[in-house]
């Protein structure tokens, strides 16, 4: 890697420290990047239409692949939901404006709905291969059902939840 940056191994330790220090910086200006350019376009838009668009704008996005390989690294400083509390605002405003039922856990819906775009951007090659399809199409199949997802938090939550308690 050093050799094709046209840098050596100790230039990279000298101002970085670590692989780890290296990789952190790396996703810190890529996920700027992206956030800025996501904040922009998601201004105003109701909950299923900002998050199908965060989804389709982190298409090139390497933040969850760099991520992963930290946490794979033994780092458990990664925070592996940045911004967290002002995704988890914005899912209180979308309470408020009737796009997510109120009885939903939106601490989980902000876990799942990270788990699920972290987790289709680190796989999203190896899924259209393993389907044999073209991954343009399978981002196209994957947003449909993600719509459909994201359109049944308006309603409440299933009777599931409330069969745990009374086991």
């Amino acid at each position: 890697m050093p050799q094709g940056a046209g840098v050596n191994r100790g230039n990279i330790y000298h101002y970085f420290g670590s692989r780890q220090e290296l990789l952190r910086a790396a996703i810190s200006r890529r996920f700027k990047a992206l956030v800025g350019t996501v904040a922009a376009s998601n201004q105003n838009k109701p909950f299923v239409d900002r998050r199908l668009n965060s989804f389709r704008l982190s298409k090139g996005s390497n933040d969850s692949k760099l991520r992963a390989l930290l946490v794979l690294d033994g780092d458990d400083t990664v925070d592996p939901i940045p911004f967290y509390e002002e995704g988890l605002s914005l899912l209180r405003k979308d309470v408020i404006d009737g796009d997510i039922h109120k009885e939903h856990d939106l601490e989980a819906l902000q876990v799942a709905l990270s788990a699920l775009l972290r987790g289709y951007r680190i796989f999203r090659e190896a899924y259209a291969n393993r389907l044999d399809i073209d991954a343009n199409e399978l981002d196209e199949r994957v947003n449909r059902i993600m719509r459909t997802f994201l359109e049944s938090v308006a309603e409440a939550p299933s009777s599931l939840d409330q069969s745990k308690g009374a086991q």
